[in-house]
């Protein structure tokens, strides 16, 4: 009980600028794509509807209650995608704030995988009255998303990953 030794207790070491800018880039995306969600939510009766129409055009012969169920599951098909892309992009940043560098690499491929959800997501729900604001916001959460990654790995950033953490915040070599 004398030893005046302080346990090994590991500190954080803080994030770099870019690091943090990259962060908060990323929680702009999230923002961006949960305003997706709520645009396309609050408009789901009008996007069905205009969803049942541009099907009609591609198979006019088929029943209006096919019609329904077909523009039904594109939809929520279309918001699944959005929210399974938001959800793997939040998982990701948590890696990489805990200084997982893989993660970024992960990143890029998520981001390629995110261009095509936006690309479909966006012709699907970017009908009607909300389909601008539907596909301003599937651009701004992509190009946020795709700025963030560009950030995460410049020179700056790369430095925090690479760096150990030792006993009392010290790094050790």
């Amino acid at each position: 009980m004398s030893d005046t030794t302080p346990p090994p207790v590991k500190r954080p070491v803080t994030p770099t600028g870019p690091v943090r800018i990259a962060r908060l880039l990323w929680l702009a995306s999230f923002v961006a794509g949960l305003g997706v969600l709520a645009f396309a939510f609050l408009s789901r009766n009008d996007q069905v509807e205009r969803l049942g129409d541009v099907i009609a055009d591609v198979d006019p012969g088929r029943a209006a209650e096919t019609l329904t169920s077909a523009a039904t599951i594109v939809f929520w098909s279309s918001l699944a995608a959005i929210v399974a892309v938001v959800v793997i992009e939040v998982l990701l940043l948590q890696a990489v704030i805990r200084r997982h560098g893989w993660a970024r690499w992960v990143q890029l491929l998520v981001l390629l995988a995110h261009a095509g959800v936006a690309a479909l997501g966006g012709s699907f729900l970017a009908l009607g009255d909300q389909g601008i604001v539907i596909g301003a916001l599937l651009t701004a959460q992509l190009v946020l998303g795709v700025v963030a990654l560009i950030i995460s790995v410049l020179p700056g950033s790369g430095a925090w990953f690479r760096a150990k953490q030792g006993p009392h915040g010290g790094s050790s070599t």
